[in-house]
């Protein structure tokens, strides 16, 4: 049944709501292919949102420059969909990495892992797992370069700029000064209001966020918006403490649309947004902190909590 799989040590973790196979292979034995991998992730086998190979670096042609600048980065991380297809290594897979090799004994955090898109830390403090250097792209970033948004929100009535953020979820981020000018509905809730697509995040049941600057992992006497359940596909959720969420609609604006929109603020004028956002994903926490401002910010530091579910020698 598992050819390819005969002998592997496989470890299924649940990190951020996924449910992720991590095989080790340090010295690259497995010879993986799209139906193995298909078969493995099947429901009728092991089940998963996605397969991690974790093998040694040295066994990676063309790394050997890699390691020669970074000869810390021993595990090289390669990832796969549940069709068999490449995918890039988010900061789940690396959680969902770490902490199998954690519990096999074979690495103590803090670790760097080699991936294709450079070395990549995993760092740990209590069972809260952190993924430094996550990028955050933009949704459309010809628009959001041109006219320093690229989305359209209509929020009870009226439309907002807003900036669509990448880090992996999209996230639209929308001035909360921009808001208070029409209403006082949404005042209280720090400086950026941040909605969350449910077409691109449709495993989100439930979300909160925490607008403390630098308080992400201090969730002891957070103060807690209310609790939201997404809506249908095509919709948003703006959470904004301490009212009830309002229902969004979001659409991807073009040069002429924003122009009608509120002015986005600028750069220069965001320093007081806060950096760090907790979202909770089902039961799992998934915290981000943003390196800069929003519309500034290149990078984040991502920080959720992964938990062994099964582990099995494949034969």
């Amino acid at each position: 049944m598992f050819d390819a799989l005969h002998e592997a040590n496989a470890v299924k973790v649940e990190v951020a709501g996924k449910r992720v196979l991590v095989l080790i292979d340090p010295s690259k034995q497995l010879q993986l292919n799209t139906t193995e991998v298909a078969l493995a992730c099947s429901p009728r086998a092991l089940g998963a949102d996605a397969l991690v190979r974790c093998l040694y670096t040295q066994y990676v042609p063309g790394t050997e420059r890699l390691l020669e600048l970074a000869p810390q980065a021993e595990w090289f991380i390669e990832a796969y969909a549940p069709d068999g297809a490449m995918l890039d290594v988010s900061g789940e897979l690396l959680v969902a990495s770490a902490c199998a090799l954690v519990e096999q004994a074979l690495v103590k955090a803090p670790i760097d892992f080699a991936t294709r898109a450079g070395v990549r830390s995993v760092s740990k403090l209590d069972n809260v797992w952190s993924v430094a250097g996550q990028p955050i792209n933009y949704a459309h970033p010809a628009l959001a370069a041109q006219a320093g948004m690229d989305s359209a929100v209509n929020l009870q009535g009226a439309t907002y700029g807003s900036l669509g953020l990448q880090v992996p979820q999209t996230l639209n981020v929308v001035a909360q000064s921009e808001i208070d000018q029409s209403t006082q509905t949404f005042s209280g809730a720090g400086d950026w209001a941040l909605l969350v697509s449910s077409q691109t995040t449709n495993y989100l049941t439930h979300i909160y966020t925490h607008l403390v600057p630098n308080q992400a992992q201090n969730t002891a006497s957070a103060p807690w918006p209310s609790q939201l359940a997404l809506a249908a596909a095509g919709a948003m959720y703006c959470w904004l403490s301490p009212q009830p969420a309002a229902l969004a609609e979001v659409s991807v604006s073009d040069a002429s649309e924003t122009s009608d929109a509120p002015e986005a603020s600028d750069a220069s004028e965001t320093s007081s947004a806060p950096s760090d956002y907790l979202v909770k994903i089902a039961d799992h926490d998934l915290a981000v902190h943003l390196d800069g401002n929003p519309f500034t910010g290149e990078r984040a530091l991502i920080s959720m909590r992964a938990n062994v579910v099964a582990q099995a020698m494949l034969f």
